[in-house]
């Protein structure tokens, strides 16, 4: 332990003393020594250049970090600190090695040693390929100087290892010396296994080889599923990550067949069937229309687990999700046809309703251009005479023959009593509207329609571009047949 001393204080006065005061220790720090060698495991050399990386903490609690380079015999120096700290070491060719809790008091000398292990350098690509009934697995033990993708990958029967992502093709350089401190790397042999990645979970030693190639004589009894195999560098003291190869179906295809039908009895052609595969990428997609015998059967399609999808205009739409499709598979499905609810219901202030129906159909909700007469014609009607000089008044009270029934405010009449008889007498125009894309207009009036002697005619008329005679397009007659002397 680094030395403390403890202080205290005391008063002189011309009586005397006083007692001391509270103790204050101080500690007192200062830094020892971390030095060691590093050498090979395999051949007891020293390992030159090798990064010695010392991180701690000192007595204090204060972090700190120290680098030291190994020299031409291998030894490592630093002063540090007196603390505790992790030593890592690290060279090229070989494979990392750390110490922890390696603690150094003030003014001590700490020696820590180590041994590297070389690298236990991977094959640099594995291809597989159908060999008759076999399959042949070849492989390079080229390392090419670059650091490849790893990404965790679970096994069944082995902890969770490194797989490389290697490009499947041949290396034709050798990139690296494959010796270090001029020793053999005593590579001992190759070990080759074999994994069911669709579906997954299996993977076993298929068999070892000193060869840069192997024949897995097992393949035609395999059962179906997507398969890799992987190459491992087994070294005297430690082996290679394992690489993977690429891929190989064994036995995907199988069949599926399908039959909808409608509920109502009508023929299901046109109703699209698709089946999308969710668990291999890119994603698989079959999809078809089916024909009037609502059937279809793929012969060639591939095992997997799918989202299926049936629809057809005006039912319901079946939604599957995860079907697992492993075997000679049959599908039927009954659509039934959507009875939907009536929605959206409108009504104006003239009582038209619109609705949204099964039919799919939507009446659209429209605001009316409405006109009460309330402040007599509007500025942009206008008024024809045909015959005589009678005109349309606008009032709540135009004599007693002129009064409508039930009125409730101001509203537009014309006396024809007093114009000849047998033609129109005034014609009352609209302002012209838009309505260009419409195919169904909706004219909604309240009328009062007297007469005394003979019968007696109005008609509503539809002008395109003006009021002239020649843009006439259509005509609504009324009339009356009967002769009420209250009216109609």
């Amino acid at each position: 332990m680094t030395p403390c001393y403890v202080y205290t204080v005391t008063a002189i006065y011309d009586e005397g003393e006083s007692a001391p005061s509270a103790p204050f220790t101080v500690q007192v720090t200062g830094e020892g020594t971390l030095n060691g060698n590093v050498k090979d495991l395999n051949t007891g050399a020293n390992i030159a250049g090798a990064t010695v990386t010392l991180v701690g903490v000192d007595e204090f609690g204060d972090d700190h970090s120290y680098t030291a380079t190994t020299n031409a015999t291998g030894n490592y120096t630093a002063d540090v600190y007196a603390g505790t700290y992790s030593i890592r070491v690290a060279a090229e060719g070989y494979l990392n090695a750390e110490v922890n809790g390696v603690a150094v008091a003030y003014g001590a000398t700490v020696t820590t040693n180590f041994l590297l292990n070389e690298t236990p350098y991977p094959v640099a690509v594995v291809t597989a390929s159908e060999f008759g009934e076999n399959i042949l697995i070849e492989w390079s033990f080229d390392a090419p100087n670059f650091a490849p993708q790893v990404y965790p990958f679970e096994t069944a029967g082995m902890s969770e290892e490194r797989i490389a992502k290697m490009w499947n093709e041949f290396l034709k350089e050798n990139n690296f010396d494959a010796t270090a401190q001029s020793s053999d790397r005593a590579l001992v042999e190759f070990q080759v296994w074999r994994e069911k990645a669709y579906l997954p979970g299996t993977i076993e030693l298929v068999g070892t080889t000193s060869q840069f190639q192997f024949v897995d004589f097992d393949w035609s009894v395999q059962d179906w599923g997507v398969y890799k195999w992987y190459v491992v560098a087994v070294y005297d003291l430690n082996e290679s990550d394992p690489v993977a190869s690429n891929a190989i179906d064994n036995d995907m295809n199988t069949v599926v067949d399908v039959t909808v039908a409608l509920n109502s009895g009508n023929s299901p052609a046109g109703t699209l069937v698709e089946f999308t595969n969710v668990d291999e990428s890119p994603a698989l997609v079959y999809s078809t229309l089916l024909p009037a015998s609502g059937t279809f059967t793929w012969n060639e399609f591939r095992r997997g687990t799918y989202d299926i999808m049936v629809s057809y205009p005006g039912y319901g739409t079946v939604n599957e999700a995860g079907v697992d499709i492993f075997d000679v598979t049959s599908f039927e499905w009954l659509l039934v046809e959507t009875l939907a609810i009536p929605a959206d219901l409108y009504v104006t202030p003239t009582g038209l309703a619109t609705w949204e129906g099964g039919t799919g159909e939507a009446g659209v909700p429209f605001t009316p251009v409405m006109e009460a007469f309330d402040n007599g014609i509007p500025a942009d009607w206008s008024q024809v005479t045909y015959s005589g000089d009678g005109y349309w008044e606008f009032c709540d009270n135009c004599g007693a023959s002129q009064d409508p029934i039930n009125s409730d405010g101001k509203f537009a009449v014309a006396d024809s009593d007093g114009n000849p008889s047998l033609v129109y007498d005034v014609g009352l125009f609209t302002a012209p509207f838009d309505l260009t894309g419409e195919t169904t207009i909706y004219l909604d009036y309240d009328r009062d329609f007297q007469d005394y002697i003979g019968d007696g005619e109005m008609a509503v008329r539809a002008y395109s571009g003006g009021t002239a005679a020649a843009n006439f397009e259509v005509e609504l007659d009324h009339s009356t047949v009967d002769d009420p002397s209250g009216g109609i």
